[in-house]
């Protein structure tokens, strides 16, 4: 077995990893641990990025290169929520301007190649924690059925592998949110065609027993997705007839007029639920991303929140590196902050659609959202 001591293993090659590592490669020795392109299913959900991280994309040194992958410009954000009128949202109104329709793809190997180019090592694999002493981590890296596997020494362990990571299982401890209970709301989605290059908005329109979602997607497609409980309805019924349900949506049914609904990929579905650890930091270990916190899509701020926690942790790790056992675990109060204006976004955006007072959908949330109040 192969072996490799490191300052700091990042395990998750996504926004938030990929920032860190980039942030901390110049000056320690960092390895990134990316899963297998063929499993991180970036085909694209339709995710937005906002304005506003334009500063952090110059911090990261990648905006030029950004600009020049030519993400299409998403100009307002248009909904049918509290009521059958449509709403739009301009981001002529954000000081920020207008944010960008990701090809995630695209955008996940530029900040990848970002953190390789200065300096951090690059592991393809599925990692665990095979031991942790008081002089650091051991990692296994396991890069398939054939391949070597690579052991990794690391002072600082740093999850950036997602929703509902297991990775830190024996540090750190996995809670629901309160705001939502048990919030188990998946996403079902597929891609569809489009007859003309997509407009840059995106659309939600609130519905009996959920939410849809439709965005412009790489590659001349649509995406389609509809929100939900897995208890409320026959996932596996739903995904055979996703686009037969968008049809019969007028509101959605009319931003989808431009796209071929009987030529749609096949659906799937993800987990969406928001929740977050109990603790996101220890004296040598960190949570980023949607590891430490995973927010509800309805917000569209976790693509945001992956690439400033990224960022702004490289401090405290490097202070942990330098012997301040108090620098990452000092961390963990900054997640409340987050995590209170984000319930206090929720709240509003749940409790402001009432027209379907007996559904088990918005009424789950709206009991659960005053009690969080």
């Amino acid at each position: 077995m192969d072996g490799l001591e490191v300052d700091v293993a990042v395990v998750g090659g996504g926004p938030a990893g990929a920032a860190l590592a980039a942030t901390l490669a110049p000056g320690h020795r960092v390895v990134l641990v990316d899963r297998p392109s063929h499993r991180r299913g970036r085909e694209g959900l339709g995710e937005t990025l906002p304005g506003a991280a334009a500063r952090l994309l110059r911090e990261l040194g990648v905006w030029d290169a950004f600009v020049a992958q030519g993400h299409p410009a998403c100009h307002a954000r248009l909904s049918r929520w509290g009521g059958p009128q449509l709403l739009a949202q301009d981001a002529l109104r954000d000081l920020d301007g207008a944010g960008w329709s990701l090809d995630r793809a695209a955008f996940d190997g530029l900040l990848l190649s970002a953190a390789t180019r200065r300096g951090a090592g690059l592991l393809t694999g599925r990692a665990r924690v095979d031991g942790h002493e008081d002089n650091g981590w051991s990692i296994v890296i396991d890069g398939g059925p054939r391949p070597a596997v690579t052991r990794v020494q690391a002072r600082v362990l740093v999850d950036a592998s997602g929703r509902g990571s297991r990775l830190l299982r024996s540090v750190a401890h996995r809670e629901v949110s309160a705001l939502q209970g048990a919030d188990r709301l998946v996403c079902l989605w597929t891609h569809l065609p489009v007859r003309h290059p997509a407009q840059g908005t995106s659309y939600v329109e609130s519905a009996a027993n959920g939410w849809w979602f439709t965005a412009p997607a790489p590659g001349g497609r649509r995406v389609v997705s509809f929100h939900t409980d897995p208890d409320l309805v026959d996932v596996t019924a739903l995904m055979h007839t996703l686009t037969d349900r968008a049809a019969a949506t007028p509101g959605l049914a009319e931003q989808l007029r431009d796209s071929s609904l009987d030529v749609a990929s096949s659906a799937r579905v993800c987990a969406a639920g928001s929740s977050r650890l109990d603790r996101v930091a220890g004296p040598d270990w960190l949570a980023v991303g949607d590891a430490a916190m995973a927010f509800d899509p309805l917000s569209s701020q976790g693509l945001f929140h992956a690439l400033y926690t990224g960022l702004t942790s490289a401090p405290a790790v490097s202070g942990a590196l330098a012997g301040d056992r108090r620098a990452l675990a000092q961390l963990h109060g900054s997640v409340e902050p987050v995590w209170s204006a984000y319930r206090v976004a929720a709240r509003h955006a749940y409790a402001s659609e009432r027209r379907w007072p007996d559904s088990p959908f918005w009424l789950a949330r709206q009991r659960r959202l005053s009690l969080a109040s």
